[in-house]
C-alpha cells in the first residue's frame, strides 16, 4: 500500500474540502471558526507532508477533461440550452451570494433571516464573482463543475487501471450514463410529472437519481456524492485517506448533508479493508469538536418544521409499489451482478441493503432522502458493474450490458432536453436581479432560511 496520496485524490479531497474553509472564514463566529480552520490546515498537512504520487497519464487525463465539460455544457449551462426549473433557486442562491455581505442576511418579508443551506457547490464560483462580477456566474459555476466531474473521472480511472484513453471514456461515459429502469417503470404505472420526459418519479412515493440526473438537476449532491465515492473506492490501496474520513465527511455534508449521511457505511467498509486502526487516528477524532459545533450548528439551525414521515405514514402507498420501486431501480441489475460474481463483495452487499433501506423514510416536499441519500450506494454500484463490464468477457457480461440498456432513456432524456428545448421563451434562468421565491405557503422557506441574529453565525 502507498503511504501517499494521489495528487487526483488530494486534489479531490481539497476541491470538496474548499468552500467548508471559505464558510468558516466568512460565516462562521470566530470562536467556531478558529478551532476549525487550524484543523483543517493540520489536517491538509499530514495529507500531503510527504508529497503526492502520479497516477492518470496527461494522455488519458486530457481526453477526461474535455468529456468532463462536454457534459457539463450540455446540461444546460452552456447557453442557449434550456435550463431545469431547479437552476432559478441554483441562480438566487449565487446571486444572494454575489450581492451581498457573508453571512447573507435578507429580509423577504418575515424579518431579517440567514441564508441557512449547504452552500458546498455555490461559494467558490459565488466568490469568484465578487471579483468578476455576476455577469460571470455562469462561466464560473461550469468550470468549478467541470472541475468536480474531471476529478470524478480520474478517481474512476485510478480504481479501474483502464488500458488506454479509450477505456477510461468509456468507463466514464458508461457511470453518467447508469440508471434505474425509470421510462419502464412510468410505461407500467403510467404515472409522469408533467415535466417533458422525467421518468423518475414513477413510483410516486419516491425516486433513486440517475447519474446524469444528479449532474443536470443537482450538481451540488452528485458531484459530492461521486467524489466521495471516488476517494473511497481508492481508499483500499490508501490508508492515510481513511486517517482523514472525519475531514472527508464533514466536507461532504457542507454539500450535501443527505450524501454525507449516505457515504458512512462506505467509508466503515473501506476502513475494513485496509484496518480499522487507520479509523481511529488524530485527525478523524479532532474533526468533530474541531468542525461539527460550526457546520452542524449552522446547518441545522431552526430546521424542525421540515418535513420528515415514514414511509406508510403516506396515503394510498403500498409494499407492491415498494416491491416494483426496488426491482425495477436496481435489483435486477444486482441479481445480475451477483450471478457474474465481483471482487468488491463487502461493498456490493452493503450498497444493496442501503439502496433497500433508504425508500422508508421521506424528508423534505419532495422527499430530499431518497433523491440523496442513495446517491452514494448507486455510483458504488454502477462502479461494480463497469468494472465487470469492462475486464469480463463479452459473453459473460452480456446480461449485464441488457439490464444497464434498461436505464438509458432516463440520462438519453435528461441530456437531451436541454438542445430539445433550447431557445424557448424563458429557456435561461440567469436573469438579473432575480430572486428566491422562498415563501410558497412556507414548504420551501424553511430549507433555506433560519431567524437572524443566529448564535452559529457572526
Amino acid at each position: 500500500m502507498s503511504t501517499r496520496p494521489t495528487v487526483w485524490q488530494a486534489a479531490a479531497l481539497l476541491y470538496l474540502a474548499l468552500p467548508m474553509f471559505l464558510f468558516l472564514l466568512f460565516f462562521s463566529r470566530y470562536v467556531l471558526a478558529v478551532p476549525a480552520v487550524c484543523f483543517m490546515a493540520w489536517a491538509t498537512w499530514q495529507l500531503l507532508r510527504n508529497g503526492v504520487e502520479q497516477s492518470v497519464s496527461r494522455a488519458v487525463a486530457g481526453p477526461l477533461l474535455l468529456l468532463a465539460l462536454v457534459l457539463v455544457a450540455s446540461s444546460g449551462l452552456m447557453p442557449p440550452l434550456w435550463q431545469l426549473t431547479d437552476y432559478p433557486k441554483h441562480y438566487a442562491i449565487l446571486h444572494l451570494l454575489v450581492d451581498n455581505h457573508w453571512p447573507v442576511v435578507v429580509d423577504l418579508g418575515n424579518g431579517h433571516e440567514v441564508l441557512r443551506y449547504y452552500l458546498g457547490w455555490y461559494l467558490v464560483p459565488a466568490g469568484l464573482c465578487k471579483l468578476l462580477g455576476s455577469g460571470a456566474i455562469t462561466g464560473t459555476v461550469l468550470a468549478w463543475t467541470a472541475l468536480g466531474l474531471w476529478l470524478v473521472f480520474l478517481l474512476l480511472a485510478e480504481a479501474l487501471k483502464p488500458k488506454n484513453r479509450w477505456q477510461a471514456l468509456a468507463a466514464a461515459a458508461l457511470f453518467m450514463f447508469f440508471s434505474g429502469a425509470d421510462q419502464l417503470g412510468q410505461t407500467l404505472t403510467g404515472h409522469i410529472l408533467p415535466y417533458p420526459d422525467h421518468f423518475e418519479w414513477w413510483a410516486t412515493f419516491y425516486q433513486y437519481p440517475s447519474m446524469m440526473t444528479g449532474l443536470v438537476w443537482a450538481p451540488q449532491h452528485g458531484l459530492a456524492a461521486w467524489l466521495s465515492v471516488g476517494l473511497l473506492i481508492n481508499a483500499t490501496a490508501q490508508p492515510r485517506l481513511i486517517a482523514h474520513a472525519g475531514l472527508l465527511f464533514f466536507a461532504v455534508f457542507f454539500w450535501s448533508p443527505f450524501c454525507a449521511l449516505g457515504i458512512v457505511p462506505f467509508v466503515l467498509v473501506a476502513a475494513g479493508s485496509v484496518g480499522f486502526r487507520h479509523l481511529l487516528s488524530r485527525s478523524n477524532f479532532l474533526s468533530v469538536p474541531a468542525i461539527a459545533p460550526a457546520l452542524l450548528g449552522y446547518s441545522f439551525s431552526d430546521t424542525g418544521q421540515i418535513f420528515r414521515a415514514w414511509i406508510w405514514e403516506f396515503p394510498n402507498w403500498t409494499f407492491q409499489n415498494l416491491v416494483a420501486f426496488w426491482v425495477l431501480e436496481f435489483a435486477i441489475f444486482a441479481a445480475v451482478v451477483f450471478a457474474i460474481g465481483t471482487r468488491r463483495t463487502t461493498m456490493f452487499r452493503v450498497a444493496v441493503i442501503v439502496l433497500l433501506l433508504v425508500p422508508f423514510y421521506s424528508v423534505g416536499a419532495f422527499n430530499d432522502f431518497s433523491m440523496r441519500v442513495p446517491t452514494p450506494a448507486l455510483a458504488i454500484l454502477a462502479f461494480i458493474g463497469i468494472e465487470i463490464m469492462l475486464t469480463q468477457p463479452w459473453r459473460r457480461s452480456l446480461p449485464l450490458m441488457i439490464v444497464f440498456a434498461l436505464g438509458l432513456p432516463t440520462p438519453l432524456s435528461e441530456i437531451s432536453r436541454p438542445f430539445r428545448k433550447a431557445n424557448e421563451p424563458g429557456c435561461r434562468a440567469n436573469r438579473k436581479g432575480m430572486i428566491m421565491e422562498f415563501d410558497m405557503a412556507n414548504t420551501f422557506r424553511v430549507q433555506y432560511l433560519a431567524p437572524y441574529p443566529n448564535r452559529f453565525v457572526r
